[in-house]
């Protein structure tokens, strides 16, 4: 629902100097006028456009991984999960061509001729039910509410896809995903799904790394220079990212 490319920008440049590495950052359409499955499908459409456009932005297409934050890393797994399984999303009459049948929702086909290298998910958001353990700890006073995340489900989803496995993907199937960093926030009503997706990944034989901030809140990530944990997981993730893509001589 809010965000923009500009407020990745500072950590974007920072990423692709520490990584050596292009980043491209990607505005999607946004609830509530946008709701699911349309920021889903703009994801999926910009990651089919790097990797075509891949020669000329001077990147390997086999080495294209997707970073994303809170609902950014809703939408990362989602597009990962999309490509692995060639999704067929029906999209919403608004979005169709002009002169479509208005009884017949077309359906978008998820294809790239690569799939991402890797995932890295800071703290995101992967279950509607808002439900766990740290909604519980953690629904005030603490930044994020849990009222504030079951308004932006509400506007995002509605009664028919809120569990539909590309919308609250923690209900998703989690194999044959590419390696993951999954990041969260001790302070944050989405740590409990965090920690339960990070667990799904690897009982499905997923490569995944959970790395823990157990002092800081929701959103950190965007503080650097602020937030001491928001420096290290920056420098951390431009160590990291080089060999989390398949550079094993980084190793």
């Amino acid at each position: 629902m809010t965000g923009t490319a500009e407020i990745a920008d500072v950590a974007a440049r920072r990423l692709a100097v520490d990584a050596g590495a292009v980043v491209v950052t990607v505005t999607y359409a946004k609830a509530p006028e946008h709701p699911f499955p349309l920021p889903l499908l703009d994801c999926v459409a910009a990651f089919a456009w790097v990797v075509a456009h891949a020669a000329e932005l001077g990147v390997d297409p086999a080495r294209i991984g997707i970073i994303g934050d809170s609902a950014g890393g809703n939408l990362a797994a989602a597009t990962a999960l999309a490509l692995r399984d060639t999704a067929e999303i029906a999209v919403p009459q608004h979005r169709a061509a002009a002169g479509a049948d208005p009884a017949v929702p077309p359906v978008h086909r998820c294809t790239s001729t690569h799939r991402p290298a890797a995932l890295v998910l800071l703290y995101p958001a992967t279950d509607a039910a808002c439900d766990t353990a740290s909604y519980r700890d953690f629904a005030t006073d603490h930044g994020l509410t849990a009222d504030r995340m079951a308004y932006y489900w509400d506007c995002y989803t509605d009664a028919g896809s809120r569990f539909h496995p590309l919308a609250s993907v923690g209900r998703a199937e989690l194999h044959e995903l590419p390696p993951t960093v999954v990041v969260t926030a001790g302070c944050d009503v989405l740590r409990s799904e965090g920690e339960a997706f990070a667990a799904g990944l690897a009982a499905a034989g997923t490569p995944c790394e959970l790395w823990v901030y157990p002092h800081t809140v929701h959103g950190f990530f965007h503080s650097d220079g602020v937030l001491h944990d928001a420096a290290e997981l920056l420098g951390r993730l431009g160590r990291t990212l080089p060999a989390l893509l398949g550079d094993r001589a980084s190793l």
